[in-house]
């Protein structure tokens, strides 16, 4: 086994809830010969001796590899008996919730195990051995085998190995394994029984119904998997000694273990009785056969049987003959012991033939004693299961006992008795039971009239669309047929009448199934088979003996019924609404010949009839003047037989007569355009009361509307948003759209003055004066139009110009009216004052790497702001950021136009360097944005890198540092400062002095 597999520890870990008192326990304490004679077999039907184990050795410890279990409070399928383990027996107790891999390769395997499965390298061999003497010619005992090699894919590779070994005492016999699966030589391992394995590569199924599952947490027992509970069983010889052997052991390594666990008192010593015979296994006795039971062994015996657990007392020989069905059981006392042995078989007999010869007896159509002859009529006589038969029919009986072909008749169905009135039929069934019978063949002449016949005529019928009235199939009542027939049979009660579809089935009475093919019920007979016309065979049977009395032919006619061909509704709309009377006049010059279609108008009579069934004139009057209604029209043949009347059919005619609706006219007010339509005045116009207008009293009418491109709109929205146009309004009777009447509706939209936009004006309060602003009039007479205006909603008197001259601010509305249409627009004129900045508010954030201010500007006005460009461009936020050291003027400008603000400002910054070499660039290092006006009275000190005092400089006084020192030029080095500024902050830092 590989170094992957040795490493798994738990291929899997269940969720189940560990119930502890469904587990197995193992008791290691037993030695072999207890657990043999007092757990396995305790039985007098054998001697048991010689009893010998050997097993694993575990240091540290006393247990052993085999032992008693019991399960008797768990889910286990056995109460308890003993266990043979590959490791300690005490490890085999549930849960399953780890690996058994207990050996250790100095525990060594077994060569008689080896030998049996055709394997090697076995380690940690379990075995149990002992001697036995059979009182009896049978043994068995049930056993499961448990794994924890039921993991991953392991059972497509890997199985530990266990037999059970079988051996006379005496002789050089080898062992025989019976741990196999049944009926096969196929030893039991993880390897031949599993179910599919999909871990991995996998591998297919390997006899899956003997496999029991996987177990989990919950399991009683501590292996990976188990089989189905399985039988070891032998045939042995009383009296004669035998050797077993049972062993387990790990195959390959000594990891994953696996045991067999074997039910107590399971092993029995028994007689057999043969196999089970039942019709399930396909092996069930012959009806007609009587089977012997042999239950004999040596000695003198005492034997009891019973049928069904039922005792037989008359039964006590070792022999019975068995030839009915049951469960066979017999108990075998062994003369000088206690032993009892029992067997039992179960035996199902076939259903018997019945062997009696058999007569068919027949009329002959043609009176010449000859025809032909359906043989198989009799097979539901000779067998109860015919259906399950095979019957084949010879001329001779010699033939049919040696199914010589040569006298085989082919078609037993249709036989022609000039072959001769004696056949033999040979029957077996599905399990080779078989008979030959003998068949005679009576066949008479008819003693009724010659060419005796009746005749039936029925109308042609309706049952659904499928099987209709013009299918040719009606329904028949032959009791009438069989009454007259009866009146001419002497003594009719002893006879039968049958009737046939056809002469063959007349003559063959029952079909290859048995069934019997005479028409069964002759009261509701339908002609299916043959269609207008069919001819129905009689045959009339004695009751007494079968044989035929006579035969005739029934003669059924279906007429067809006429064609009553639909007629279209006729639909109109009434002829006046004013009267109130829903009614109109229709032509119907050509309603009978619609009816009557292609077929003979002299073969037929035409009757109408109207709503309330009352007989209208035939042909209708024209013109025919009705309201709604539904009138019955009926078709008739003038001729026909059928004794409940000539045949007819029927359809409608349907007169539908709807109101006619009128459209009364409505006008509607011209309007303002309040909105645009594609580019065109519109208005919303109120169409709540269109509906009412039109229809006025009228009900159950609806109106489409159209516009003037004959567009439907309709339902017709509210409010309706429309230019000028004319529409229609269509009243329509929705139960005929075709009666309709219209009326038109002119839609006129008068336009407004066309205006500009709201504007806005501004006087700046340093210069107060007045500004004259404009209507917003455009494109038009201004003398077409009148004016007013309000200050804030209140009307400016006199004001009634296209202008007006205004110095108050606030907002101006004027309305202008179409002096011809009434139509008026509205605009507003906003009069705003502002100023220049008043004060400028300044925060500024200097001496860092990112210097910024944030400047906030007060007054009326709506302002931006710009830095050191008095015309911009400007922002409409006062926070600047990256300003450079230095002095800077900042500018506030308003938006209205009434003047721009400046505020000068200083940014203090540190020159990072100075280079006096006297070219007059960076000559002096001094402090950025200090002057005589701003931080003037700021001041530096210097140091040298070692904290030496250089010098002091007043920055309002000084150009700076020439970087001398006593007179003398300092050389290129970092020098530190110490900046005070007049507002208190302290600033300390080095620069660079370069050369």
């Amino acid at each position: 086994m590989n170094f992957y597999r040795k490493t798994i520890l738990l291929f899997f870990v269940f969720l189940s809830h560990l119930s502890w008192s469904q587990l197995i326990t193992v008791n290691d304490s037993f030695s072999a010969t207890d657990l043999v004679t007092t757990k396995l077999i305790n039985s007098p039907c054998a001697n048991v001796e010689n009893f010998t184990s050997t097993g694993g050795t575990f240091p540290g410890s006393t247990n052993k590899s085999f032992g008693y279990f019991d399960a008797s409070n768990g889910n286990f399928p056995f109460q308890n008996g003993i266990l043979l383990t590959s490791s300690r027996a005490i490890k085999a107790r549930g849960p399953n919730n780890g690996v058994l891999s207990e050996g250790t390769r100095a525990w060594l395997g077994d060569a008689d195990l080896e030998a049996a499965l055709g394997t090697n390298n076995t380690f940690n061999a379990t075995v149990i051995e002992f001697d036995f003497t059979p009182l009896n010619s049978k043994f068995s005992f049930n056993y499961i085998f448990a794994s924890e090699e039921y993991a991953l894919n392991y059972p497509c590779i890997y199985s530990d190995g266990f037999a059970f070994l079988l051996k006379p005492v005496l002789g050089n016999q080898p062992y025989q394994n019976l741990a196999v699966i049944p009926n096969s030589a196929t030893p039991v391992s993880s390897k031949s029984i599993h179910p599919l394995i999909t871990y991995g590569s996998g591998c297919p199924a390997s006899n899956e119904t003997f496999f029991n599952g996987y177990n989990n947490n919950s399991s009683a027992i501590n292996f990976n998997g188990q089989t189905v509970v399985m039988t070891a069983k032998a045939d042995v010889i009383s009296g004669q000694k035998y050797h077993i052997k049972l062993v387990i052991a790990d195959q390959d390594d000594e990891t994953y273990d696996s045991a067999i666990f074997i039910e107590g008192g399971s092993f029995n010593i028994t007689a057999d009785l043969g196999p089970n015979r039942t019709i399930l296994a396909g092996n069930p006795v012959c009806g007609n056969e009587i089977i012997l039971l042999n239950a004999t062994i040596p000695g003198t015996n005492t034997y009891k049987w019973y049928k069904n657990n039922v005792l037989l007392p008359a039964e006590t020989q070792p022999v019975l003959s068995a030839s009915q069905t049951g469960i066979y059981k017999v108990q075998i006392t062994v003369a000088g012991s206690t032993c009892i042995a029992e067997s039992e078989v179960s035996l199902q007999f076939t259903p018997a033939f019945n062997l009696s010869a058999k007569t068919i007896k027949q009329c002959d159509t043609d009176l010449d004693l000859f025809t032909k002859v359906n043989l198989r009529q009799i097979e539901s006589e000779i067998s109860t299961n015919f259906a399950d038969c095979t019957f084949k029919y010879y001329q001779n009986q010699t033939a049919a006992n040696t199914s010589n072909t040569n006298f085989l008749i082919g078609d037993p169905s249709l036989y022609d008795n000039q072959n001769g009135n004696q056949v033999w039929v040979r029957v077996q069934n599905a399990f080779g039971c078989m008979a030959v019978i003998k068949i005679d063949l009576v066949i008479s002449g008819t003693q009724l009239p010659p060419n005796y016949s009746q005749s039936l005529s029925k109308c042609d019928d309706f049952i659904d669309v499928v099987n209709n009235e013009k299918d040719g199939v009606s329904l028949f009542d032959f009791t009438a047929v069989s009454a007259n027939l009866a009146s001419i049979i002497p003594n009719p009660t002893n006879y039968q009448i049958k009737y046939y579809r056809s002469e063959n089935d007349f003559n063959m009475e029952t079909n290859a199934q048995g069934n019997n093919l005479a028409i069964q019920n002759i009261q509701n007979y339908r002609n299916t088979s043959s269609t207008f016309n069919q001819t129905i065979w009689i045959k009339v049977k004695s009751n007494l003996d079968s044989s035929c009395f006579g035969f005739g032919k029934l003669f059924l006619i279906v007429e067809k019924i006429p064609v009553a061909f639909a007629v279209s509704a006729s639909i109109a709309c009434d002829d006046n609404p004013a009267d109130n009377i829903i009614e109109h006049t229709f032509d119907t010059s050509n309603i009978q010949n619609t009816v009557i279609g292609n077929q003979n108008p002299t073969d037929y009579i035409v009757t109408y009839f109207d709503e309330n069934n009352i007989l209208l004139p035939s042909p209708l009057p024209n013109p025919f003047t009705t309201k709604t209604q539904k009138i019955r029209i009926r078709i008739t043949n003038k001729n026909g037989a059928d004794a409940n009347g000539k045949c007819w059919s029927e359809t409608f005619l349907e007169f539908r007569v709807f109101a006619q609706p009128v459209a009364n006219t409505m006008t509607v007010p011209a309007a303002c355009a309040d909105s645009k339509l594609a580019g065109q005045n519109a208005y919303h116009f109120d169409t709540s009361n269109f509906n009412t207008a039109i229809l006025g009293m009228q009900q159950g009418m609806v109106i489409k509307f159209f516009d003037s491109n004959n567009n439907l709109i309709n339902p017709l929205p509210n409010p309706f948003v429309s230019a000028s146009q004319t529409i229609k309004a269509v009243v329509e009777n929705p139960l005929n759209t075709s009666c309709s009447a219209s009326t038109l509706i002119e839609l006129v939209v008068n336009a407004r003055p066309e205006v500009t936009a709201v504007s806005e004006n501004f006087i700046c309060s340093k210069d107060i004066s007045s500004i004259t602003i404009s209507s917003g009039l455009t494109n038009a007479n201004i003398a077409a139009f009148s004016y007013k205006w309000y200050l804030n909603n209140t009307l400016v008197i006199g004001a009634t110009n296209e202008t007006i001259t205004v110095n108050v601010d606030g907002i101006y509305t004027c309305e202008i009216t179409n002096i011809q249409s009434g139509c008026l627009s509205t605009t507003t004129n906003k009069v705003v004052f502002s100023e220049k900045p008043q004060s400028i508010n300044l925060i500024i954030n200097d001496l860092i790497n990112n210097n910024s201010i944030n400047a906030a500007a007060t007054g009326s006005g709506i302002y931006e702001y710009s830095i050191d460009e008095p015309n911009g461009p400007f922002q409409s936020l006062g926070y600047f950021e990256n300003i450079s050291p230095g002095i800077h003027t900042l500018f506030v400008n308003d938006k209205n136009g009434c003047g721009t603000t400046p505020k000068t400002f200083a940014v203090v910054g540190i020159m990072p360097f100075f280079t006096p070499n006297g070219d007059s660039f960076n000559d002096f290092w001094k402090i950025q944005g200090i002057n005589a006006i701003f931080n003037k009275k700021s001041k530096v000190q210097i140091f040298d890198r070692y904290g030496r005092f250089l010098t002091e400089i007043l920055s309002s006084e000084s150009n700076g540092w020439d970087g001398i020192f006593n007179g003398q030029p300092l050389p290129a080095d970092d020098y530190w400062y110490t900046l005070t500024l007049e507002d208190g902050r302290v600033a300390r830092g080095h620069f660079g002095l370069k050369r």
